[in-house]
C-alpha cells in the first residue's frame, strides 16, 4: 500500500475541470467549499459534522480517503477549476466498492451553489464513470436521489442510469428520513478478469 496523502493516486481531466483524490494541501480549500456551501448542500446531506468545515478536519478526512482508496473501498474525487486559482467546484464519490458477486459501488455527488446548472457534474461523471468501469472493472454503479431533486434525476438519466425503484425512508438526510429513487448504470463491457 502506497499511502501518501500529499499526492493524488487518481487524476482525471475534462474540458473545464481537474478531478482528483484530494491531497493534504487541499485541506483548507475543501473546508472552505463546505463552509461556503453549507446551507445550500445541507438539505441533501446527513447532518454535517463540525469537522467538515475545518482544515484539521479535512486533513484527517484526506488521510482516510487515501486509505480507503488503497484498500479498494472508494474513489472520492474532488472537482477543481482547471484554470485560475485552486477552487473546489464539488465532489463525486464512488464508495462502498464491493467485489465478489457484486462488483459494484455507490455514487454520490454535489456541486457548489455558484456552479449549479452549468453542466459540470455531467462533465465530471462522463470522465469518471469510464475510469470506474475500465480501470476498476466494476459492473454496476448505483446512484440514489430524493424524488424532489429534479437536477440529479436529469443528470443521471442523461448518463443512462435506469430507475430501479423507490426506497421509503432510505437515508437520514438533514435530520429527517427521506425516500430515495434508486438508479443504476451497468458496465456493458464487463467481463471477469
Amino acid at each position: 500500500m502506497l499511502l501518501n496523502p500529499r499526492v493524488s493516486p487518481v487524476t482525471l481531466e475534462t474540458e473545464r475541470l481537474i478531478l482528483r483524490i484530494p491531497q493534504l494541501g487541499d485541506a483548507e480549500v475543501m473546508a472552505a467549499f463546505f463552509r461556503e456551501n453549507a446551507a445550500f448542500l445541507q438539505p441533501f446531506y446527513p447532518t454535517f459534522e463540525p469537522s467538515i468545515f475545518t482544515r484539521n478536519g479535512w486533513q484527517e478526512r484526506i488521510r482516510a480517503i487515501h486509505e480507503e482508496y488503497w484498500r479498494g473501498r472508494s474513489v472520492r474525487l474532488s472537482l477543481f477549476v482547471k484554470q485560475g486559482t485552486l477552487e473546489v467546484v464539488g465532489v463525486a464519490n464512488f464508495t462502498t466498492i464491493q467485489r465478489d458477486a457484486m462488483q459494484g459501488c455507490n455514487l454520490g455527488y454535489s456541486v457548489g451553489e455558484k456552479w449549479e446548472g452549468q453542466g459540470l457534474m455531467s462533465e465530471t461523471l462522463r470522465a469518471a464513470i469510464p475510469y470506474i468501469f475500465e480501470q476498476l472493472k466494476l459492473h454496476r454503479i448505483a446512484a440514489n436521489y430524493m424524488p424532489s431533486n429534479a437536477r440529479s434525476a436529469k443528470v443521471l438519466e442523461s448518463l443512462g442510469f435506469q430507475t430501479e425503484g423507490l426506497a421509503k425512508d432510505y437515508l437520514r438526510i438533514d435530520g429527517r428520513w427521506e425516500d430515495h429513487v434508486l438508479t443504476a448504470l451497468l458496465n456493458p463491457a464487463w467481463h471477469p478478469t
